[in-house]
Order: structure tokens, then sequence, then C-alpha cells
């Protein structure tokens, strides 16, 4: 998961260096802010690259079984598991970084 994370954000990173001195660039770029997948990405990036490994909530309780290892683990609710957060925050990466291409390649 800390890779996904951490490819995500240098993904963005290399758009931004390949268009940064196009016309609109810094709006759109600015714009990004606003989206809390992206968010996502970017504080847990921080906390991965200059804190300690990745940091993600367990569900544990007493009897209780799973039937994949992966409902055990969330980020934001536990109804949700960590590997549908980091799908959903990938997916936001590359339909941003489709839309640059699209408006600045």
């Amino acid at each position: 998961m800390e890779a996904a994370i951490v490819f995500c954000r240098a993904a963005l990173h290399r758009v931004q260096t390949q268009y940064k001195h196009r016309p609109g660039w810094g709006a759109w770029w600015a714009d990004l802010r606003n989206d809390p997948d992206l968010d996502f990405i970017r504080q847990h990036r921080d906390w991965i690259v200059k804190e300690a490994p990745e940091k993600f909530n367990q569900v544990v309780r007493h009897g209780q079984q799973f039937e994949f290892a992966a409902d055990a683990y969330y980020y934001e609710n536990y109804n949700i598991r960590a590997t549908t957060t980091l799908r959903r925050c990938v997916d936001a990466t590359e339909r941003h970084i489709k839309d640059a291409d699209a408006k600045f390649g």
C-alpha cells in the first residue's frame, strides 16, 4: 500500500514537471488541493517518506473472523477496506493525470 501511495504522488510530480510552464497550469494545479483523495495521498506520502512506515487501522474483535484479511484493515472507517480507499485514490490520481495530459499535453 505504501508503494501505491508514493507512486501516486510521484506521478503527480512528474506531470507537474512536464507541464508547469504551460498557460493555465498554476490554477489547475492549485485546484487539485480541493480533491480529498489527492489530499489523502499527499498526507500519507509525506508521512511515509518523512516520518515512519504507513499507518492504517485494524479491526480486532473477540471471536470475529473475516472472510478476507483485507476486511480487517482500514483508513477512513472500519466498514471501508483500506484497499477500497486506496483504489479510489489511485483512480483519482489517474483521472487528474489524464486531464492534465488532455489540457496541457
